[in-house]
């Protein structure tokens, strides 16, 4: 039996050309996609366990989880990715690698969520490029979540919904105990640099007796040791050997620069006495004060 090809056979070809072709183009559109690398690279597209996209705020932690053995390929990192910052909104914390109850290893890179947003927004896991030994690459594309903000911009203004501030007041540390060392640590230091001192004053007054070049000395001498370089014993030690070198004494603060306004017959009398000083000066505020303190060291003499 011959068949025979009738009008209406031209548009039906040409349907059943039509769909064959759009069959083809949706098998393309369908097929999976092979990592495209530039050319002279072994650069491929982690098999990545993404954290959940969305419901994170500051302070939230994510992992994400790397096979190193897909297909039974084994890769090994050159370097695991480093703790440190990654990006505005996260913190590298860890990088590891665990090996499951199926013989597989999984590089594990554990982040933190860093920064708060002041509306609902969307950021992106930063992107990380993995090294093998062999000198091959793995990428580990950006994953997007969403960040909730921890307060809305504008507070309720209800009750006990304010502004933001502290759950509770910072509590107050006791400080009786500081406060004591401090002052204890504080009169040690004074101590300290008080005796520094005297031992520096001292030991010029010392390399003034023993110089060659000094020819005469002011020291300063009273019988209380007001604004004086050392005990009056001390400086009384000095002042002989000073005399024993033939050098010439000046005293000085004989009434301990007022301090013995009231005891001056007994500050002369201490000065005269010693018979170590060629001469002395004592500050007076008036002709009659001068006047009286002649009187005194007269009869003191």
């Amino acid at each position: 039996m011959r068949l025979r090809r009738g009008a209406n056979d031209q548009p039906r070809a040409a349907s059943i050309a039509a769909m064959a072709f759009a069959c083809l183009l949706l098998a393309c559109a369908t097929a999976p996609a092979a990592s495209a690398a530039p050319a002279g690279t072994a650069s491929t597209t982690a098999f990545v366990q993404q954290p959940r996209p969305f419901g994170y705020v500051l302070g939230d932690t994510l992992t994400q989880r790397i096979l190193l053995r897909p297909a039974g390929s084994e890769f090994q990192p050159e370097s695991l990715p480093p703790a440190e910052r990654a990006g505005l909104w996260f913190a590298r914390r860890s990088s590891k690698i665990e090996k499951a109850e199926d013989d597989r290893r999984w590089l594990v890179i554990d982040y933190q969520l860093v920064n708060a947003p002041q509306t609902l927004i969307t950021v992106n896991l930063p992107a990380v490029t993995l090294k093998s030994k062999a000198g091959t690459e793995w990428v580990v594309p950006p994953w997007p979540i969403s960040v909730a903000p921890l307060t809305p911009r504008s507070a309720f203004a209800t009750g006990g919904l304010q502004e933001l501030r502290p759950d509770h007041p910072a509590p107050m540390l006791p400080t009786t105990m500081l406060r004591r060392q401090l002052e204890i640590w504080v009169i040690a230091l004074a101590v300290t640099v008080v005796i520094w001192l005297g031992w520096w004053v001292v030991r010029a007054l010392r390399a003034a007796a023993k110089s060659p070049w000094v020819d005469v000395d002011l020291v300063r001498i009273n019988p209380i040791g007001a604004h004086m370089d050392a005990d009056p014993d001390v400086v009384i030690g000095v002042l002989k050997e000073m005399k024993a070198a033939g050098k010439g004494i000046i005293g000085m603060k004989i009434l301990g620069q007022g301090a013995l306004r009231n005891r001056q017959d007994e500050a002369l009398k201490f000065a005269l006495g010693l018979n170590l000083l060629d001469a002395f000066t004592i500050g007076a505020e008036s002709i009659s004060e001068q006047s009286d303190l002649l009187r005194r060291i007269s009869a003191v003499a």
